[in-house]
């Protein structure tokens, strides 16, 4: 089941989690994630064909299927225009 997002996605990271997050990145010296925490956590959307939303807030893009033949029609049609055929 696909849950609505609430307040655009952002929400305030538990303390337990918080606690956690804070603790590693002391240990592995990674300050920026200490520094990220002082603000709320985003979803990030992948933006994939792959969206379970009923409604995704980018139109999903047909798969691409290659044509030879059609191709070469159109590359031809296109020399003749051009007349260098």
């Amino acid at each position: 089941m696909i849950w609505p997002q609430k307040n655009g996605g952002e929400a305030e990271i538990e303390s337990g989690m918080k606690s956690s997050l804070e603790k590693t990145a002391n240990i592995l010296r990674i300050y920026w994630i200490r520094d990220a925490l002082d603000s709320k956590a985003r979803i990030i959307c992948p933006k994939s064909s792959l969206c379970p939303r009923t409604s995704q807030c980018q139109p999903v893009k047909k798969d691409y299927q290659f044509n030879e033949m059609e191709e070469l029609k159109d590359n031809i049609l296109m020399l003749k225009k051009a007349k260098l055929i």
